[in-house]
């Protein structure tokens, strides 16, 4: 993965038994309180197969002033890559599943297992966030932007890089559409300078 990931990889044992920085997770959680940022972030993951949580870090990184190179925050996306497939993506599955009626099996349990199936989904999402920004950090540097427009034109543009990652998007979509991947993000940007909530969380919506 090259000098970049060895040094992401080296900062965890510093990280544990320190203190985690959880700034990136309160924020996006404050944040998804709103209605119309949980709509617009479930659409651009149910939609178009694009991480919800990183596109929710394209915002942050930015309206907290961190910039990264292209390469940097390719081989961030690289590194959070597994513990989002193997992790957050199965259990949401099997969430999902749990949502459907399976009669033959007692209601009761198959309730308190996708009540488990949820948080433990959740626990996950939070990992991915706590390594988001652990990175971010440890790469960007000192908070650099200033806000305002700067802090927008860096969002849009970590924005792009995460789409190009994609291994596979689902569709190609027209990106002047008003519920395309550009639009739903500008949304998501508008949200987040005029939004000041407590908790909520993506997997909750579905609760």
């Amino acid at each position: 993965m090259g000098r970049v990931s060895e040094q992401i990889s080296a900062s965890a044992p510093r990280q544990a038994g320190v203190q985690l920085h959880d700034r990136f997770w309160t924020w996006s959680t404050a944040l998804l309180r709103d209605a119309e940022a949980r709509r617009v972030s479930l659409a651009l993951q149910d939609r178009y197969s694009i991480n919800a949580n990183v596109a929710l870090w394209c915002v942050w990184t930015a309206h907290s002033g961190y910039v990264l190179e292209e390469e940097e925050a390719r081989r961030i996306l690289d590194h959070i890559e597994p513990m989002d497939a193997y992790v957050v993506r199965r259990l949401r599955e099997v969430r999902r599943y749990l949502s459907a009626p399976h009669p033959g099996y007692p209601l009761v349990e198959l309730v308190r297992l996708r009540r488990e199936t949820y948080e433990a989904e959740l626990a996950g999402e939070r990992l991915v966030q706590l390594r988001l920004e652990a990175a971010t950090r440890m790469l960007a540097g000192p908070p650099g932007l200033r806000g305002g427009a700067e802090a927008g034109h860096e969002a849009r543009r970590l924005f792009s890089i995460s789409r190009a990652h994609l291994e596979m998007p689902v569709v190609l979509a027209d990106d002047l559409g008003p519920e395309s991947p550009v639009a739903l993000f500008e949304t998501l940007l508008d949200r987040a300078r005029s939004t000041r909530s407590g908790p909520q969380t993506l997997a909750q919506d579905a609760e």
